[in-house]
């Protein structure tokens, strides 16, 4: 049994069901009636195909979705680094320095792009 609920005892109100229901959480085997059955249950799971091509497909969505927002992501972040870098450039077009800009919370990267583009 792993070492996160090895010290659990009934006086802490944990049956030993629920701890083999964690250790074939943890490890995939288990030792109770119980475990056992649900063991059963998963491998019957694993190889139901309507249940495996449904797993797939969602799977896929889920892939595709998490690019969007990857996409999505460094879109906007291209966006508010150029919108940093204007924003800069206007400060030290007004006078604002280096220094202030900085305590500001603007990085020393992006200031020094600016810089370049003043």
């Amino acid at each position: 049994m792993s070492k996160e609920y090895e010290k659990l005892t009934f006086a802490d109100d944990v049956s030993n069901n629920l701890l083999d229901f964690f250790n074939l959480i943890l490890t995939g085997k288990g030792n109770t009636p119980l475990s056992k059955e649900i063991e059963k249950e998963v491998e019957k799971a694993k190889i139901n195909e309507e249940w495996r091509m449904e797993y797939i497909s969602l799977y896929m969505k889920y892939a595709e979705k998490f690019a969007e927002g990857r996409e999505i992501g460094l879109a906007e972040g291209f966006i508010n680094g150029c919108n940093s870098i204007v924003d800069i450039v206007l400060a030290l077009r007004s006078g604002t320095t280096k220094e202030e800009l900085l305590k500001q919370g603007y990085d020393t990267e992006t200031i020094e792009q600016a810089l370049k583009i003043k």
